[in-house]
């Protein structure tokens, strides 16, 4: 039981660090985005019908 529950655990936590992997620059964002002053204002723009995503922020010392 021990070698299965232990082979099972070990598939589970290589899985969980693969699958975290092209989670990381998501996790980076986050975390800029939450140590952002309150009342920050965001606008995403797509310009021409691109597929890129532009973001734009102002934060309240600049309004």
């Amino acid at each position: 039981m021990w070698l299965s529950s232990g082979l099972v655990a070990a598939t589970a936590a290589v899985m969980f660090a693969i699958n975290a992997v092209p989670s990381c620059g998501d996790l980076y964002h986050v975390g800029r985005i939450a140590l952002l002053p309150r009342g920050t204002l965001f606008a995403n723009f797509n310009v021409d019908g691109d597929e890129d995503l532009r973001t734009e922020f102002v934060t309240p010392d600049q309004a």
